[in-house]
Protein backbone atom coordinates (compact mmCIF):
# COMPACT_ATOMS: atom_id res chain seq x y z
CA UNK A 1 0.00 0.00 0.00
CA UNK A 2 1.37 3.23 -0.95
CA UNK A 3 1.72 6.16 1.49
CA UNK A 4 -0.12 9.52 0.53
CA UNK A 5 2.01 12.42 -0.32
CA UNK A 6 0.54 14.70 1.03
CA UNK A 7 -1.65 14.85 3.98
CA UNK A 8 -4.64 16.00 1.90
CA UNK A 9 -5.38 12.69 1.26
CA UNK A 10 -5.99 11.52 4.77
CA UNK A 11 -8.16 14.61 5.51
CA UNK A 12 -10.70 14.15 2.11
CA UNK A 13 -10.92 9.94 4.08
CA UNK A 14 -11.39 12.08 7.62
CA UNK A 15 -11.31 10.31 10.90
CA UNK A 16 -12.13 7.24 11.60
CA UNK A 17 -15.63 6.41 13.19
CA UNK A 18 -16.40 6.48 16.42
CA UNK A 19 -17.09 3.22 18.11
CA UNK A 20 -20.10 3.57 20.12
CA UNK A 21 -20.02 1.36 23.82
CA UNK A 22 -23.72 1.59 25.56
CA UNK A 23 -23.97 0.26 29.34
CA UNK A 24 -25.75 -3.29 28.07
CA UNK A 25 -23.45 -4.06 25.08
CA UNK A 26 -22.76 -7.47 25.21
CA UNK A 27 -18.65 -8.02 25.04
CA UNK A 28 -17.03 -9.79 22.52
CA UNK A 29 -16.32 -13.68 23.59
CA UNK A 30 -13.27 -15.31 23.37
CA UNK A 31 -13.09 -18.58 21.80
CA UNK A 32 -11.73 -21.52 23.14
CA UNK A 33 -11.52 -24.96 21.62
CA UNK A 34 -11.82 -28.37 23.59
CA UNK A 35 -12.53 -31.56 21.71
CA UNK A 36 -13.68 -30.49 18.86
CA UNK A 37 -16.24 -28.64 20.73
CA UNK A 38 -16.26 -24.46 20.34
CA UNK A 39 -16.53 -22.61 24.10
CA UNK A 40 -17.06 -19.21 24.05
CA UNK A 41 -15.89 -16.86 26.79
CA UNK A 42 -17.12 -14.22 28.25
CA UNK A 43 -16.13 -11.55 31.18
CA UNK A 44 -18.29 -9.03 32.95
CA UNK A 45 -17.32 -6.49 35.21
CA UNK A 46 -19.43 -5.64 38.30
CA UNK A 47 -20.03 -2.47 39.84
CA UNK A 48 -17.73 -3.55 42.73
CA UNK A 49 -14.57 -3.96 40.44
CA UNK A 50 -14.80 -7.81 40.35
CA UNK A 51 -15.23 -9.93 37.20
CA UNK A 52 -17.55 -12.48 36.51
CA UNK A 53 -16.81 -15.05 33.81
CA UNK A 54 -19.90 -17.44 31.66
CA UNK A 55 -18.86 -19.82 28.86
CA UNK A 56 -21.34 -21.30 26.10
CA UNK A 57 -21.11 -24.22 24.81
CA UNK A 58 -21.46 -24.53 20.83
CA UNK A 59 -24.11 -27.24 20.76
CA UNK A 60 -27.61 -27.63 20.11
CA UNK A 61 -28.63 -26.70 23.72
CA UNK A 62 -26.15 -23.72 23.54
CA UNK A 63 -26.13 -24.54 27.32
CA UNK A 64 -24.26 -21.69 29.67
CA UNK A 65 -21.99 -22.11 32.17
CA UNK A 66 -21.20 -19.34 34.92
CA UNK A 67 -18.22 -19.71 37.08
CA UNK A 68 -18.90 -19.39 40.84
CA UNK A 69 -17.48 -16.69 42.08
CA UNK A 70 -16.16 -12.90 41.92
CA UNK A 71 -12.37 -12.68 40.54
CA UNK A 72 -9.76 -10.36 40.23
CA UNK A 73 -9.03 -10.13 36.81
CA UNK A 74 -10.93 -10.80 33.48
CA UNK A 75 -8.32 -13.92 32.75
CA UNK A 76 -9.26 -15.30 36.24
CA UNK A 77 -12.65 -15.27 35.80
CA UNK A 78 -13.06 -16.52 31.99
CA UNK A 79 -10.47 -19.12 32.93
CA UNK A 80 -12.65 -20.43 35.68
CA UNK A 81 -15.04 -20.64 33.24
CA UNK A 82 -13.47 -22.38 30.59
CA UNK A 83 -12.78 -24.89 33.51
CA UNK A 84 -16.41 -25.36 34.60
CA UNK A 85 -17.24 -26.08 30.32
CA UNK A 86 -14.51 -28.23 30.38
CA UNK A 87 -15.66 -30.59 32.92
CA UNK A 88 -19.26 -30.37 31.71
CA UNK A 89 -17.76 -32.23 28.58
CA UNK A 90 -15.76 -34.56 30.33
CA UNK A 91 -18.90 -35.57 32.20
CA UNK A 92 -21.01 -35.84 29.13
CA UNK A 93 -18.86 -37.84 27.64
CA UNK A 94 -17.86 -39.91 30.39
CA UNK A 95 -20.41 -43.08 29.00
CA UNK A 96 -19.39 -42.46 25.38
CA UNK A 97 -16.51 -44.74 24.99
CA UNK A 98 -13.95 -43.20 22.80
CA UNK A 99 -14.14 -41.04 19.89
Amino acid sequence: MTQPKSNKAAQAIGPPPAIERTERAEPIPEISLYRGRAIYLTAAQSANGLWTGSARLDDESGRVTNAAGEFATANQARAAALSQAVAAIDHENRFRGKP
